[in-house]
């Protein structure tokens, strides 16, 4: 299973890709996880993390069934456009803070 790739866009942006694993999590906890209706359940699989020298951070789940393949730098680079940006950590909590409908 591949675990890490880079890449450069056609904007020569270079990119290093992780496949990222859930961690196990005890029965409880995953009891617990299923009575949340905010907890996104593809959190629980593993996802892609694409992540430029600039900083810029991107997350894309499920994990495209040719990821462990030899596919072209242009379809990894199709896999980063159609990923969700990860903002940055203050942002992210500040996202987690609000209640449900009341994001703008």
């Amino acid at each position: 299973m591949r675990q890490y790739r880079e890449f450069t866009d056609p904007s020569g942006t270079v990119w290093s890709v992780y496949r990222v694993e859930p961690r196990d999590v005890s029965p409880s906890l995953a009891r617990l996880r299923e009575t949340l209706s905010n907890v996104p359940p593809e959190r629980r699989q593993p996802w892609l993390l694409f992540e430029s020298r600039a900083g810029d951070r991107r997350r894309l789940t499920p994990v495209p069934g040719r990821w462990d393949e030899s596919c072209p730098e242009s379809e990894v680079a199709e896999w980063c456009a159609a990923a969700d940006p990860i903002p940055p950590a203050p942002l992210r909590r500040e996202e987690d803070s609000q209640l449900p409908g009341e994001r703008h």
